[in-house]
């Protein structure tokens, strides 16, 4: 996923700061793994409960960014680069 902020706007009213930060970029990427796991379990036909069961992985990756906005007042709201992850491991039911 990729987007695109424009026109940020940051306002700290007891500073009497107010401003708009130059455009910013926002990429993410999502790895995923997911694996039906019904066959492991005795399939009984009669039992629909044991069906539909998976088990998932899944690695994503924030990357966002954006330009120091104008010096307004003596102040000036800097450039930012935040790059978050995320693991997450799953177990779910399909009914």
């Amino acid at each position: 996923m990729f987007g695109r902020t424009q026109s940020a706007k940051i306002s700290v009213p007891n500073f009497n700061f107010v401003a708009t930060q130059k455009q910013g970029n926002f990429k993410q990427y999502r790895v995923a793994i997911s694996h039906d796991i019904s066959h492991y379990f005795p399939q009984p036909t009669n039992h629909r409960w044991l069906k539909g069961w998976r088990v998932t992985a899944a690695y994503t990756k924030n990357y966002y960014n954006h330009g120091a906005s104008g010096i307004v007042n003596v102040l000036q709201a800097p450039p930012n680069e935040n790059r978050p992850s995320q693991w997450l491991l799953g177990l779910s039911k399909q009914f």
